[in-house]
């Protein structure tokens, strides 16, 4: 579901429509749902939601362990735990085809045969695993820290982990922001100048990522595919619009994830 398209603006009526008329109490059960929905509309199937509920479950515990505990030692024990789980699982999904291919390849140089099997198309990457990952730890360090109080209701939690418009591709957010924003959501309502400000931001991040950052893909994909046939001012020129390409794509998105929030 791109930000722009027929479906987001459908997918954001329903939400906003849906948040007037749930009671108080139960909207943030109803943005988890949506959240929900809406990572699913870019998954293949429902197991790809295993991942970023056992990343929840996992910093969620981490963070009650960590606010109760007065050791050092035993927080310190939580925290590690914390990291091990949630980094371990992005490294399995993003890297085990890459690190076994690299000791594979060790391997055959070494005694002439590879020693484990490959794990190319074997294992799909989560949609979003860096960005819920990092934010999800983001929120367990500041426990540790003791900068903000651990956050105890699970829906809450999971609503902001989950949030529709940054568990794609980020922005990561801050706990401290986001996350108080959320606990309050019975004091919230939808304001007409809100609605026109965040389709304002989504209709500016579409225009720099489909008139800026694409016209500049088509000269640096010109360019990169047979770059043997131009100069040297060719290539500096494409290398700079790549540059300038990678930028205005991460500010384009960032700037739709801010309309939609």
């Amino acid at each position: 579901m791109q930000f722009i398209s027929i479906y987001f603006f459908g997918f954001m009526i329903f939400l906003m429509a849906g948040y007037v008329v749930v009671p108080a109490k139960f909207r943030r059960g109803f943005l988890l749902v949506c959240n929900i929905l809406f990572y699913l509309s870019w998954a293949k199937s429902i197991l790809d939601v295993l991942p970023i509920v056992a990343v929840t479950l996992i910093t969620w515990f981490a963070a009650l362990a960590l606010e109760k505990t007065e050791s050092i030692s035993r927080r310190r024990i939580f925290l590690i735990v914390a990291i091990i789980l949630s980094i371990g699982s992005l490294l399995y999904f993003k890297y085990s085809e890459f690190l076994l291919d690299t000791f594979n390849s060790v391997c055959f140089k070494l005694f002439g045969s590879s020693v484990l099997g490959s794990a190319r198309s074997s294992i799909a990457v989560p949609l979003g695993i860096s960005f819920f990952t990092f934010q999800s730890l983001s929120y367990v360090f500041e426990i540790y820290k003791r900068n903000i109080k651990s956050e105890h209701d699970l829906i809450t939690y999971a609503a902001y982990v989950t949030f529709f418009p940054t568990v794609m591709s980020g922005p990561i957010e801050r706990p401290t922001g986001l996350l108080r924003q959320l606990g309050d959501t019975e004091s919230l309502h939808i304001k007409f100048d809100d609605i026109k400000a965040g389709i304002l931001f989504i209709l500016y991040g579409g225009f720099i990522k489909y008139v800026v950052a694409d016209r500049l893909a088509s000269i640096t994909d010109t360019v990169f595919n047979s770059y043997a046939a131009y100069g040297t001012t060719a290539l500096v020129f494409s290398a700079i619009c790549y540059t300038l390409q990678i930028y205005c794509d991460f500010f384009a998105y960032s700037t739709m994830a801010v309309g939609g929030g």
